[in-house]
């Protein structure tokens, strides 16, 4: 049986939790957690998900595979690289 593929989401504000949602009818998708810059914006990350306290500490987690920018499109240019260096798919 393959592997779940194991997904992390940078920013839980609007576009995080629409993501969110949307990767719960998906199967073969284990969501992960979250990060945010705002902590904040976390304090509603459901129960058994991750909450990373930096963008580096998700991209250092060896159980995530893929990372979904949802942060403000002005910052993804940065994230999308930083994610990749760290060997994560986008």
């Amino acid at each position: 049986m393959a592997q779940d593929i194991r997904i992390a989401i940078i920013g839980h504000g609007f576009m995080g939790h629409e993501h969110e949602k949307m990767l719960y009818d998906f199967p073969g998708i284990k969501l992960v957690g979250f990060s945010d810059k705002d902590p904040k914006q976390l304090e509603d990350v459901k129960e058994g998900l991750k909450r990373y306290s930096s963008n580096e500490e998700l991209f250092a987690d060896p159980e995530v595979d893929v990372v979904i920018i949802a942060a403000n499109n002005n910052q993804h240019k940065k994230l999308v690289i930083q994610a990749a260096n760290a060997g994560k798919d986008i």
